[in-house]
């Protein structure tokens, strides 16, 4: 399954990436607001957090088992909070041109930055 960021729609992204075995199976999703899905009249509904329940939804409706999730830019951010919060149904998380997402205490991603912060 995939998490493609904020483009236009999956199909770009498809093009790049639809080379894998046959073995896999690709599923590609459009976040909501973005591409070919809905848009949200109420702009507070665009949260991670609500991204990575659509996710689950998906894997659930599709009756997926555990899964390879793979996230690209705003898609890695998608990943890895799905990935904190729904490990047992991953086997694999793949990162492509993305960056850390800042979860409740933990440290700054730019720990250089960081540490400049603190003095």
């Amino acid at each position: 399954m995939s998490t493609a960021g904020l483009a236009p729609h999956t199909t770009i992204f498809c093009r790049i990436c639809c080379r894998s075995p046959r073995t896999n199976k690709l599923i590609f999703i459009d976040e909501r607001g973005s591409g070919r899905s809905q848009k949200l009249e109420d702009a507070s509904k665009y949260t991670v957090e609500n991204m990575v329940e659509d996710v689950e939804d998906v894997r659930q409706a599709l009756g997926l088992g555990k899964i390879s999730l793979m996230g690209h830019s705003y898609g890695g951010v998608l990943a890895q909070a799905y990935a904190l919060k729904y490990q047992k149904n991953l086997t694999h998380l793949i990162l492509g041109s993305t960056f850390l997402q800042h979860v409740g205490n933990q440290r700054d991603s730019r720990p250089h930055e960081a540490e400049h912060a603190r003095g």
